[in-house]
């Protein structure tokens, strides 16, 4: 992986903790149970991070 590309995962994987993390404080709804959101999570960050 060359710079740029590591560049651009981790602004995607920023972006990404951002919006979740500013909904979950703007909207404090609930976003359903805690273990598949923890879940859901890890895989998408995992899939922003390979690729």
């Amino acid at each position: 992986m060359d710079d740029a590309d590591a560049r651009s995962r981790a602004a995607a994987i920023d972006a990404f903790v951002l919006g979740v993390s500013t909904r979950r404080r703007v909207l404090p709804s609930e976003l359903g149970d805690p273990a598949d959101l923890q879940a859901w999570l890890s895989a998408t960050i995992q899939r922003l991070t390979d690729g």
